[in-house]
């Protein structure tokens, strides 16, 4: 049996590429293919404050954390059942906050939370 390396640097770099692999992120896609997650601006402003701030707070950090083209610009094409459609939630402005569910309605159980959210227009499996 071998020892284990001193080389932190190593180490540390094979730990990124296991939490890239199989991290929360990662098991909250679930079984999608989905490169992408999105979130229409209306649906972040429809959260409670607390929400939102905490939801900041952690692209804040992303966006010290990572390098500048971890973020780059997207444009985002709403599809319904894979076909082109209207975005209610394009005119944020307008449309207001989205309205929570009634007291006591159960969320539909969602066992990966990110997966679904996106789907992919080039299939480069």
């Amino acid at each position: 049996m071998s020892a284990p390396s001193t080389d932190l640097s190593t180490d540390a770099a094979t730990a990124r590429k296991v939490l890239y692999a199989t991290g929360p992120a990662h098991q909250a896609f679930g079984q999608s293919r989905a490169a992408y997650f999105v979130v229409p601006r209306r649906t972040l402003q429809s959260m409670p404050a607390e929400w939102q701030e905490r939801y900041i707070g952690l692209i804040a950090e992303a966006r010290a954390y990572l390098p500048v083209d971890a973020f780059p610009q997207y444009q985002v094409t709403r599809l319904n059942d894979g076909r082109y459609a209207a975005d209610p939630h394009r005119r944020y402005r307008r449309a207001g906050p989205i309205p929570p569910r009634p007291a006591g309605a159960a969320a539909e159980p969602n066992l990966a939370p990110l997966g679904g959210a996106f789907v992919n227009t080039d299939v480069d499996f």
